[in-house]
């Protein structure tokens, strides 16, 4: 509650500030408002955005690492079958 009257109170403290302010003042605080406004709106737009590359990036992580897991996978398997078509190899040569 002491919150909105102390708004309150500045809201009619600008009010009548601005009362005395040529039109040129009062352009030049409006034109203030609107930039301050559109650069909260950017900022807005840019933390989204970066909490969808911030996501992005986890997803290629992950996909990262899951591929290079797979090729590990195929590392072990190409050498397990290297290393089986050489016994056969070796086994078939002393029969």
């Amino acid at each position: 509650m002491k919150r909105f009257a102390i708004l309150a109170a500045v809201a009619v403290l600008g009010l009548s500030a601005c009362a005395q302010l040529s039109e040129e003042d009062r352009a030049l605080i409006s034109s203030a408002g609107q930039n301050a406004e559109e650069a909260k709106n950017q900022s807005l737009l840019a933390t989204e955005e970066a909490r969808k590359a911030s996501a992005s990036a986890a997803q290629a992580a992950a996909a990262a690492q899951a591929a290079q897991q797979r090729a590990d996978e195929a590392a072990n398997a190409a050498k397990a079958s290297g290393e089986k078509s050489d016994r056969i190899f070796r086994e078939s040569q002393t029969k």
